[in-house]
């Protein structure tokens, strides 16, 4: 049956209440959906293409999207994505992936992929499929033997399921004007099959679906191989005890921070900080051998990189040097404060091969209100994803000298103590 006529709808982003209620009304366009997009796959996001409708409770929309992988390789992702979102749907956030053939591509999977959810009487879906999630309880009971049945003969999906929304796509891959019709018709059917599984879930209501922060910490190190290791390591070097946390949040100012907190809010900043100098001193060093040795109008190349390599390394280290002073003034002096997250929103920009967001918040301090925003990166963006579809109070803290500077205590990376 042919779907109804295209309704323009918003994809509604995940938001406070009041806001999505707002949000509802308002016509669909290609920013709100590579927003949500970009939050989802954590990347910069652009989308073309989009057709969107509603057929009965589900909202569907339909484009192709792409991003870059900013890391060694710089690769280049296209794929056409079929969002279905349904308020009858509730699905624990998962991510079913699909694997490749080649032999090299499951080696590189054990070595530096995420540790799957398995099952063991299913291990034809273990070959095809890499399931991962941070409620693993509650993504086993949605991915029942008929589900895992099902996805066994049908072998190319990569799957993104969040609250009441699932993005599908065949990996890499850009479907044609004449192939999209068939592809939505498969993305329902996929659509129907874990509805059915979602109401058998329904009737276990012990089972919770929504990660809490302490599942989203341990998600984090869900790594196998060679990955894993790095990552373990990693994280005993920057993650702070629940309990060193707690303790000094709840000392009296002027504080003394543990060391395992510095390390993790100062960790790449030393990077900038380092970078900044290697290009102010080579800019320095260099700029004047060449005001030395170059004549007439080949000064003028020595007078350019003298003047623009040193300044772009003064920038960073400057920046960094700012960001470490009014950083080393909140965890010494900052005031614990307790508010709430409300929006979280993509930008264009990459630090460190990883994709910045913009947080906003608001607190009240001193009884006044205060709204500002602070960037996240990686696991802190789903710290901050989680806090906000949950409407948890969040804790900061404030910097004395500056109210728009903040620490959001709650995103930061901890270790539940034995």
């Amino acid at each position: 049956m042919m779907p109804p006529s295209p309704m323009h709808l918003r994809y509604i982003s995940i938001q406070t209440p009041v806001a999505q209620t707002t949000r509802d009304l308002m016509d669909t366009t290609d920013q709100t959906l590579s927003e949500e997009l970009s939050l989802l796959f954590r990347e910069d996001v652009t989308v073309s293409d989009v057709t969107s409708h509603k057929m009965g409770d589900t909202q569907i929309a339909l484009a192709n999207m792409s991003y870059w992988k900013l890391d060694e390789n710089q690769s280049h992702y296209k794929q056409t994505v079929l969002v279905l979102r349904d308020s009858h749907l509730q699905v624990p956030d998962f991510i079913l992936q699909s694997r490749s053939t080649g032999i090299f591509f499951n080696v590189l999977t054990q070595l530096l992929g995420p540790s799957p959810i398995e099952f063991r009487n299913s291990p034809k879906f273990q070959t095809k499929y890499v399931l991962s999630g941070p409620t693993e309880i509650a993504i086993r009971a949605l991915f029942t033997k008929p589900v895992r049945d099902f996805f066994e003969e049908a072998t190319e999906w990569t799957i993104r399921g969040t609250e009441s929304c699932l993005v599908l796509c065949h990996q890499n891959k850009i479907q044609t004007e004449h192939e999209r019709e068939n592809f939505t018709e498969q993305g329902l059917q996929v659509l129907t099959l874990l509805q059915e599984a979602e109401e058998r879930l329904d009737q276990q209501p012990e089972i919770r679906r929504q990660a809490t922060l302490e599942e989203l910490n341990q998600s984090t190190n869900q790594l196998g191989g060679i990955a894993g290791l790095i990552l373990e390591a990693q994280l005993k070097r920057l993650a702070i005890k629940r309990s060193d946390l707690e303790e000094y949040l709840q000392s009296t100012p002027p504080r003394q921070p543990p060391a395992a907190l510095t390390r993790q809010l100062y960790s790449d900043q030393f990077k900038f900080l380092f970078v900044g100098l290697g290009f102010l001193i080579f800019g320095i060093v260099v700029g004047t051998v060449l005001l030395l040795t170059m004549k007439d109008n080949s000064r003028l190349v020595a007078i350019t990189v003298t003047a623009t390599v040193p300044t772009i390394g003064l920038s960073l280290l400057l920046a960094s040097l700012r960001f470490h002073r009014k950083t080393s003034r909140t965890l010494r002096s900052g005031r614990v404060a307790t508010g709430s997250i409300q929006n979280i929103k993509s930008t264009t920009s990459n630090v460190n091969g990883q994709h910045k967001f913009h947080i906003f918040v608001q607190y009240e301090l001193n009884g006044t209100t205060h709204d500002t925003k602070f960037n996240a990166y990686g696991f802190e963006v789903d710290f901050a994803k989680n806090l906000l579809s949950r409407g948890e109070p969040t804790r900061f803290l404030i910097d004395p000298k500056d109210p728009n500077h903040v620490i959001c205590v709650d995103t930061l990376r901890v270790t539940e103590d034995p």
